[in-house]
């Protein structure tokens, strides 16, 4: 879910599925001063670790659920789960051999801003074709993107009140605007 998580609490429920014991706990997920009242976030997770079932209630009725179809517990190789290595090559993401070759078409200008507003400081900073947009509030928030306008590569990182990690998002062929509204997201400057 784009929403993240503020906080769980156990509910002392058990359910089974496909053989497998979990423990119901009961998903946070609003900011505590914006509550949404009557949305409910279920989640259940086996003993070690595995969440096998969700569901989200809307005012007591449930709305959406998931559940554990197979799973299987086998030994598990290093081979298996390591981590391939051409992800850790840069040039899997910088894609400079894509680079179209120089034309007539005009670029835009490269620039650098500051804004400020109520304690708020945006920094945007353009060097064709990257992109680096920053935005830091006075509670903490912090918003980074760094984007790359000719391949779609944009690497972002988000941080809640406090400046607590919230998320880190890399995507290699973005469109113009698809993190845009997670970035900044609604009412961005606290009031």
């Amino acid at each position: 879910s784009y929403e993240r998580i503020r906080g769980v609490i156990e509910t002392g429920q058990t359910q089974t599925h496909d053989s497998e014991r979990c423990d119901v706990r009961e998903i946070q997920r609003r900011d505590p001063d914006r509550s949404e009242p009557g949305l409910k976030w279920l989640s259940c997770v086996t003993a070690d670790g595995i969440e096998i079932a969700t569901e989200v209630f809307v005012n007591g009725s449930p709305f959406r659920q998931s559940t554990l179809v197979k799973l299987e517990r086998r030994p598990v190789s290093a081979e298996e789960v390591a981590l391939p290595a051409k992800l850790l090559d840069v040039a899997q993401w910088l894609h400079f051999d894509d680079q179209p070759a120089a034309t007539g078409v005009k670029q835009p200008p490269d620039f650098a801003m500051r804004m400020q507003w109520k304690g708020a400081v945006r920094v945007m900073r353009r060097h064709d074709p990257w992109i680096y947009d920053e935005a830091a509030y006075p509670d903490g928030r912090r918003y980074l993107s760094i984007r790359n306008a000719r391949t779609g590569q944009e690497l972002s990182f988000r941080a809640a009140k406090g400046g607590a990690f919230e998320n880190l998002f890399l995507c290699q062929k973005c469109q113009p605007g698809d993190m845009l509204s997670i970035l900044h997201g609604r009412d961005a400057v606290p009031k």
